[in-house]
């Protein structure tokens, strides 16, 4: 089917072949991974196809039946977040229970303790700016609490610590990116964490060198985009909610060993490779990688 995953500073990132539409099989490969990473601090899925996104492919027939498959195998197997991108839009959930989210009075930017089950869903736009695609504003996209389409590039960095993870969403079209290039940020919160993964991992966030936490960087299309060695360089649609901070990557080593670096950024060729099917480009934090492909 192609799906693989990889562990990565307390992370299992599990990379879905969206093309295959046998979900059973998926779900096998995810529980599979789940059981050989135990200490495993974090779950985040990534695919091509994103299935709660507000554009042109919201309602075609085969995104509404991953939509009617998938995230329930999700919410059962206590997935954290899903990354996707297809639909070159930005769009963040509310928490989802299966296919039910869990509509706020406000946006939420800190999410703290959700329960199992309840899953965040980010769906980004373009990175390199090539194509946009206009909000649907459908009945049934109540799953939508942000959305956006400012028709600008757009990357998303994911930071991790043993307790919480966090996604920051930029704008990239500025020569240098500042806190003002923020469009979204949301952070899940544990503070039970030492419960969460009893006799794990400690901290997943330590890093040689200094650094803490690792980084991903989702573009809404194949490819998604690099980063400058002096900040992160993402970017968007029109946003709604705005953190202050900027971000920068280190180097990183992969199992297979070391990976080309420019200045202190770092991009590896071989995650950007294999996660163009889901529409992401990785950037690596100083950290070894683990990599596990399911082959049929």
């Amino acid at each position: 089917s192609g799906d693989y995953w990889f562990t990565y500073n307390g992370v299992l990132f599990m990379s879905l072949n969206s093309n295959d539409m046998n979900t059973s099989e998926h779900k096998a490969f995810m529980k599979e991974a789940i059981a050989a990473n135990p200490d495993a601090n974090w779950k985040i899925v990534t695919f091509h196809h994103s299935v709660y996104s507000v554009a042109s492919h919201t309602a075609d027939g085969d995104i509404l039946q991953r939509r009617s498959e998938l995230p329930a195998v999700f919410s059962e197997l206590d997935i954290d977040a899903v990354l996707m991108g297809h639909d070159h839009v930005y769009t963040r959930t509310y928490l989802m229970d299966g296919t039910t989210p869990l509509i706020t009075d406000e946006v939420q930017s800190e999410i703290t303790d959700p329960e199992d089950g309840q899953v965040l869903y980010i769906t980004a736009n373009s990175a390199s700016g090539s194509k946009y695609y206009d909000i649907q504003n459908l009945p049934q996209n109540t799953f939508a609490a942000v959305q956006d389409q400012s028709k600008r590039e757009n990357m998303t960095r994911v930071e991790v610590t043993e307790d919480s993870l966090t996604f920051t969403t930029y704008f990239t079209d500025d020569a240098q990116v500042t806190s003002d290039d923020v469009l979204d940020t949301v952070t899940i919160q544990r503070t039970d964490a030492g419960e969460q993964n009893p006799g794990g991992e400690q901290g997943g966030s330590q890093v040689p060198g200094g650094e803490q936490g690792g980084s991903q960087v989702p573009g809404g299309e194949q490819g998604g985009s690099q980063v400058p060695s002096d900040g992160l360089n993402p970017g968007g649609n029109q946003g709604s909610t705005v953190a202050d901070g900027t971000t920068k990557p280190a180097g990183s080593t992969m199992g297979q060993g070391t990976l080309p670096q420019t200045g202190d950024a770092l991009v590896a060729p071989a995650t950007i490779t294999t996660m163009a099917a889901a529409g992401l480009a990785a950037v690596a934090v100083r950290k070894t990688i683990i990599m596990r492909r399911k082959n049929n």
